[in-house]
This record gives C-alpha cells, structure tokens and sequence, in this order.
C-alpha cells in the first residue's frame, strides 16, 4: 500500500514539472524568440544574450528579473513574462 502512494506521489510530481521544449533553446534561440514576440523588443534581444539566459532560464524568469535585465517597460516585462508562461503550458510550440 505504501509503495503504491509513493509511486502516486512521483507520478503526481512528474505531472507537475514536465520538461518544456524551450528549455533546450541556447542564448541566440531566446533572442530570437523574444524578437519575435513584437517588433518592439528586438531591442531587448542583447539583454538576453549577454545575461546568459538560455531556454533552462528563460522559462524561470519573473517580471523582477526582466527588469534587472534593463527592461523598463511595464508592459514589456508583462507581455514577455505571460509569452513565457505560455510556453511553459506548450502554447507557443
């Protein structure tokens, strides 16, 4: 009965956190990327590249840490951090 719970347990916490495609993207993917998202942010591109951030990153950012990335923008930083979070739910793939 106990292994069972245990195997439901990690069955549960597997579902939870289940790998998203855009974690394997490198630094110049997530540029590209968040270029893409709208003409206006091809200038944050750079931020991206130089602060190092790959896919694995990327879809660990929260608004805070877009605007210590210099992305002052409000609306910027909310537009990126919902685009993120639905690539976390598979809606950009």
């Amino acid at each position: 009965m106990e292994a069972r719970r245990r195997g439901q347990a990690q069955s549960a916490s597997t579902s939870r956190r289940r790998r998203v495609a855009a974690e394997g993207w490198d630094e110049r993917q997530v540029r590209d990327w968040v270029a893409g998202l709208h003409p206006s942010f091809k200038k944050y591109g750079n931020a991206f590249v130089d602060g190092a951030v790959n896919g694995a990153v990327l879809v660990t950012l929260r608004e805070d840490d877009l605007a210590a990335m210099g992305i002052e923008n409000t609306l910027h930083r909310k537009r990126i951090s919902l685009a993120v979070e639905d690539l976390k739910r598979g809606d950009e793939l």
